[in-house]
């Protein structure tokens, strides 16, 4: 009743911000598994609606992206406010919490994400910004492949899916974000563009690197992989003559991307462990290099020339080996060079 009653004062012209502000506290507050939904959707019916005005706000767009992501860094005290003990599956409230902030993780991490389909660019972008924060800068990390697979697979190839078939474009005006209540992002600098199918390239890209290690210890990481690769592949693809110019960038970025994780992947021994679990004993890498061959034959010669550039410290692109620390390290330093946003960590 209380989520339902501040969601009608959503578009009051003068209750509007005084409701918000007290959703806000509620959320910031919330312990309830239960409750957490509704209050994220709460939250959300603030955004101003798709007819609306450009101008039209009520409630800065930035504020309530900061509410969903206090709520976010909140999820590993929330409860199912059942008794302790165990319940009648066997199994202890305690892993019953565990599954349920997993399921409200997702469930947040989905929803920052299908704000990057608002038709304004402006909240767009807040959006793709804030989904960066809450995936590579949030202080609770998940550490179970499972999620990070569910995660990868459903929300962030699908998100770039989305964002490059978006018809009305990408690309953005620093301006526009300050006419629209960027908060922080004011301070930017006004002319740069942005092109948040590239953004969200990175930060797909990004989010494998810096789980790699527990999705590679999934028992079917091998069937993962090659999904993945066949999910990416109409962007590895070159390109027709006929193609705007921004085809060929978003390829070129997606490109040089995967090159890096390959990189990496073969430098961890990655491959080589991920063959070993596998049922079918087939070598993953060799099966990486069938896939590729089919669509860009190019890129072993590339990346053999790019592990060739120092002996010393690369890994094998044709037979892998067990490889050390520093070459992994080695193999990850290629995406400082094409990441547009940040260093991988």
């Amino acid at each position: 009743v209380i989520f339902n009653t501040y969601q009608r004062l959503r578009y009051h012209p003068k209750a509007a911000h005084g409701a918000f502000e007290d959703l806000s506290a509620l959320c910031k507050r919330l312990q309830s598994a239960a409750l957490f939904r509704r209050a994220v959707a709460a939250l959300c019916s603030y955004f101003p609606p798709a007819q609306a005005t450009t101008t039209w706000v009520l409630v800065p767009p930035d504020q309530i992206f900061q509410v969903l992501l206090d709520m976010h860094q909140n999820i590993p005290k929330i409860t199912r406010e059942e008794d302790g003990g165990e319940n009648g599956d066997g199994k202890s409230s305690d892993s019953k919490d565990h599954v349920a902030r997993h399921t409200l993780w997702l469930y947040s991490i989905n929803t920052l994400a299908s704000l990057t389909k608002h038709p304004r660019h402006s909240i767009k972008m807040i959006a793709l910004s804030s989904l960066r924060t809450a995936l590579l800068a949030s202080g609770w990390s998940v550490q179970n492949a499972e999620t990070w697979k569910r995660c990868i697979s459903k929300t962030l190839v699908p998100m770039l899916n989305d964002l490059a078939n978006d018809p009305a474009g990408v690309q953005m005006s620093q301006q526009q974000l300050h006419a629209a209540g960027g908060g922080e992002h004011k301070n930017a600098t006004k002319k740069k563009q942005v092109d948040l199918r590239l953004a969200a390239a990175t930060l797909l890209f990004q989010t494998f690197l810096q789980h790699m290690g527990t999705l590679s210890d999934m028992a079917k990481f091998d069937i993962f992989w090659l999904t993945f690769l066949g999910s990416i592949e109409k962007f590895m693809r070159a390109p027709k003559a006929e193609s705007p110019r921004s085809a060929s960038q978003l390829h070129v970025h997606v490109t040089e991307h995967f090159k890096n994780l390959l990189l990496v992947m073969a430098a961890s021994g990655t491959f080589k462990r991920a063959s070993q679990r596998s049922p079918s004993g087939q070598d993953l890498l060799t099966l990486t290099w069938a896939v590729l061959e089919r669509f860009r034959p190019d890129l072993r010669k590339q990346l053999q020339e790019l592990a060739a550039g120092d002996s010393q410290h690369a890994p094998s692109m044709a037979t892998e080996e067990p490889s050390s620390q520093s070459s992994m390290q080695h193999a990850r330093v290629q995406c400082d060079a094409i990441d547009p946003i940040g260093k991988c960590r």
